[in-house]
């Protein structure tokens, strides 16, 4: 991943956490101010001091005395209308750092997937259980379709990961793919949504300059990667092909999830690519081909 959208990630976590700690001492400035409160946290503090001299010389020290102080003040903040003196972090494994225990955090993961979203404008994601099926004429057939999907999205162990859906424009490929990743992220996997389009953009700045690396890498090794509109891209002899194979490839070998949308059937698939990118997809050990059939959605209620 570039470190510089790693860095952007570190940045608005640590802003979270500049806030969490900036409103947590405002407010025990002003809890402070109350002379009931400001003796019982003091008398918290020295107990914790003693305890910790104690600790140190291998002296046993009353873990009740410690918790009595610390609910005689909790109960003092509660009549004070203060709800906690100390940071509420957005993340409790790592207090808003992004790092621990000298590793990026799951938070960090879930950030980055947030700014690569808003670069790829794919727009905002949708949610399943919010998903209106009553626009598809096919809404039973489309219900269950998005429950496989969502079931997969949060099945660990299995060894079909790569998911090709297959539908005309229309039809909710899209929805369902917005669906999917933000279900990913939910998780706190790595995610990168992508165009077909883009993709080809990016294979052409790779194999040209050999400079973006990091890039390629990246759609390489992502926990999750979306590809929309497979097909719709313009084809360039010597890239096309050999890059799309490799993506699909790579990511089969590592057991990465892939989600591929297309309006090529499986055969076009085949004439578009060739045998080894056809054989990748169609493998029904690894992958889960879908067919979303119907009209074009967004004309549904017109008619």
């Amino acid at each position: 991943m570039k470190q510089e959208l790693l860095n952007e990630g570190l940045n608005i976590i640590r802003k979270k956490r500049t806030i969490a700690e900036n409103e947590a001492y405002s407010q025990k400035l002003q809890a402070m101010k109350d002379k009931t409160f400001s003796k019982l946290y003091k008398k918290y503090m020295e107990i914790l001091v003693e305890n910790a001299k104690k600790e140190a010389f291998g002296e046993k020290c009353d873990p009740n005395e410690l918790k009595n102080a610390k609910t005689q003040y909790m109960q003092r903040l509660k009549e004070l209308n203060i709800s906690s003196i100390d940071p509420e972090y957005t993340c409790k494994k790592c207090k808003d750092e992004g790092i621990i225990d000298g590793r990026y955090c799951d938070c960090l993961k879930k950030e980055v997937s947030k700014i690569l979203l808003k670069k790829s404008n794919f727009g905002k994601l949708e949610d399943f259980q919010k998903s209106d099926f009553e626009i598809f004429e096919n809404k039973q057939e489309m219900k269950k379709i998005y429950d496989i999907m969502f079931q997969w999205c949060n099945k660990a162990d299995t060894t079909k990961n790569l998911i090709y859906l297959i539908g005309q424009t229309g039809t909710g490929k899209t929805h369902l793919m917005r669906c999917m990743a933000n279900e990913f992220i939910k998780q706190n996997k790595l995610v990168i949504l992508t165009t077909a389009f883009n993709l080809s953009q990016l294979f052409i700045k790779y194999h040209s300059s050999k400079d973006n690396s990091d890039a390629l890498n990246d759609i390489l090794s992502c926990e999750v990667l979306f590809i929309d509109d497979l097909g719709t891209e313009p084809f360039f002899n010597n890239i096309t092909r050999e890059y799309t194979y490799l993506i699909i490839n790579e990511r089969r070998m590592k057991n990465l999830k892939t989600v591929i949308t297309s309006n090529l059937s499986p055969m076009e698939l085949k004439e578009r690519y060739d045998e080894r990118i056809f054989s990748r997809v169609m493998d029904k050990s690894t992958s889960i081909v879908i067919e979303l059939k119907g009209s074009d959605k967004r004309f549904v209620n017109k008619k």
